[in-house]
């Protein structure tokens, strides 16, 4: 994500897009609230805008059996913070059914399974540089 997001070229209209984020949340946010936040809001567009455009130059495409496995991960995952980690499948699969059937939650879902879907992509076509360090210079990597 860090590699992607450091060769995005081309920059985003910054004041325009405080006037719109100041606008869109009616009050519930200040001006100095919006201008402490805009880096991070400025890294999650660009990342967004670097997903759909990988998505769309690769056809990657979240399928409905995409929805269904995530879901079911997910709820999976929930079920596990609370020491229920042996639920059947058939249990499982309704619970992510229902999840599924509220749009909050599919979205949700969706945005999730997109994100995976590119994480792996980039994964699988990315060149990778294997350079020898010693440690000192890598624990030097991690000071920064």
């Amino acid at each position: 994500k860090n590699a992607l997001l450091k060769k995005f070229k081309g920059n985003l209209p910054g004041e325009f897009l405080k006037r719109w984020l100041f606008t869109i949340n009616e009050g519930k946010f200040t001006k100095e609230d919006i201008d402490k936040d805009y880096d991070h809001f400025e890294e999650d567009l660009k990342w967004q805008l670097l997903k759909d455009h990988l998505a769309a130059e690769n056809q990657l495409q979240v399928t409905d059996d995409d929805l269904k496995k995530s879901a079911i991960e997910y709820t999976r995952a929930q079920f596990s913070q609370y020491g229920m980690s042996n639920l059947p499948d058939a249990q499982l699969e309704d619970f992510a059914k229902r999840m599924l059937e509220r749009e909050e939650d599919k979205n949700k879902i969706s945005n999730s399974a997109t994100e995976n879907k590119i994480i792996e992509f980039v994964k699988n076509n990315a060149k990778v540089e294997e350079t020898e360090i010693t440690t000192e210079k890598f624990n030097k990597l991690f000071e920064n």
